[in-house]
């Protein structure tokens, strides 16, 4: 578990992103460079390098899916929270 990580993100700025499109938030300067910084100053560079593997590896899949819905029109109501990418910190 992450744990150093867990509060930087869930207490992040959004920028003019919702809380809950991660899209626009795996985009957001404003975000990517709160967390950064809360997350070097608060947590192990070993902890920061694992954070930062998991949150590249959880936008990309976040661009994939989006990309996925524009090609081919999801059926099945996505929603995906700010909360569930803080679990994903969670090992």
């Amino acid at each position: 578990m992450i744990d150093c990580a867990t509060p930087c993100i869930a207490n992040a700025e959004v920028g003019s992103c919702s809380s809950d499109d991660l899209n626009c938030l795996c985009n957001s300067s404003a975000f990517i460079s709160s967390t950064t910084s809360c997350i070097i100053s608060s947590c192990s560079a070993d902890d920061a390098e694992k954070a930062e593997a998991v949150a590249r590896q959880f936008c990309a899949t976040v661009v994939s899916v989006v990309l996925l819905c524009v090609l081919v029109p999801c059926v099945v109501g996505l929603s995906i929270s700010l909360l569930g990418f803080t679990k994903l910190l969670s090992f």
